[in-house]
């Protein structure tokens, strides 16, 4: 295992790690009709190059003073100064050579992160690279997603369609999280839950399937078609029920009302759903908006678009 220690930043150039899109959200308090789409503003990143092995695939960021990203290589890296004109980032390992796929933070005093192994690696002090813990909790699936919308309720998704709960995720025990299968025909690609009332996740097939109990099984969760047949990659919702997904076609979609019924049409857009193309390579991974109204998306090749 590579040492824990935050790496210095080399002196060179901006490596293939990490790109950020602040995104403004104009989106209106209505319910019955599709959101706006978001206006996305110019893109800012750390000012010193920092190298990710294999780049950044997900971040969650709980508050403007505080981004935690994840990567192909175990890494973690994190910021308490994301918005700033100069912002500086830092990368330690925190899972060796596994692959992290996930990361969500419900507050500054809890992170969750998943990797390709079925572990879920937690802290309650992300910022201190050696406070990540691990603990295996499926390990006959890998883990794609995870989202905690508070101390006592992470849900993770796997490659399999499984939804993995927990009311005690920093309680270090497999025992502390349940299984259920929820979408037995696709992968799941991403999850994002605001308190108890709504978890949203997204598979590879166009689908988000939503759950306003997400504890309560495979039948507490309904299966809804709001893309065009791509892939979505990433989920994120926000209090008052705004969703935005990603797609592998570069869009980003965006809804007020994630659990309306699906489009009349075979491929029609869900009907609460706008869309918009905001990386014209296909190649967005990751996003996490909160409620302020900030929203950063990562891309596979770490760059901003």
């Amino acid at each position: 295992m590579r040492s824990s220690r935050p790496r210095p930043k080399a002196p060179g150039r901006w490596g293939a790690a990490l790109a950020v899109l602040i995104g403004a959200l104009l989106i209106s308090a209505t319910s019955a009709h599709a959101a706006a789409p978001l206006s996305w503003s110019a893109p800012s990143g750390p000012s010193g190059p920092l190298t990710a092995p294999t780049g950044a695939v997900a971040i969650s960021c709980p508050s403007s003073g505080l981004c935690v990203a994840v990567d192909g290589a175990g890494d973690a890296i994190v910021s308490t100064d994301p918005t700033a004109a100069t912002p500086q980032w830092s990368l330690a390992n925190i899972d060796g050579s596994r692959r992290l796929d996930g990361v969500s933070c419900a507050s500054s005093t809890l992170c969750v992160a998943v990797d390709s192994e079925g572990a879920v690696l937690v802290s309650t002090q992300p910022t201190q690279p050696g406070s990540w813990t691990r603990t295996e909790v499926d390990a006959s699936h890998p883990l794609s997603g995870v989202s905690c919308a508070s101390s006592t309720l992470c849900v993770a998704v796997d490659g399999e369609g499984g939804a993995l709960v927990s009311s005690e995720p920093a309680a270090q025990s497999p025992a502390a999280w349940s299984r259920s299968a929820i979408d037995s025909k696709n992968a799941l690609s991403g999850v994002s839950c605001v308190g108890s009332e709504l978890c949203v996740a997204v598979d590879q097939a166009g689908n988000a399937l939503a759950s306003a109990n997400p504890a309560g099984g495979a039948g507490a969760w309904t299966v809804h078609r709001i893309g065009y047949g791509a892939a979505l990659k990433a989920v994120s919702c926000t209090a008052g029920g705004l969703c935005v997904a990603l797609d592998s076609e570069g869009r980003a979609l965006t809804s007020i009302d994630p659990a309306a019924p699906d489009a009349a049409e075979p491929l029609a857009l869900g009907p609460t759903w706008s869309v918009t193309r905001i990386d014209s390579s296909s190649s967005l991974s990751s996003l996490s908006c909160a409620a302020s109204g900030l929203c950063v998306a990562v891309t596979e090749q770490g760059r901003a678009l």
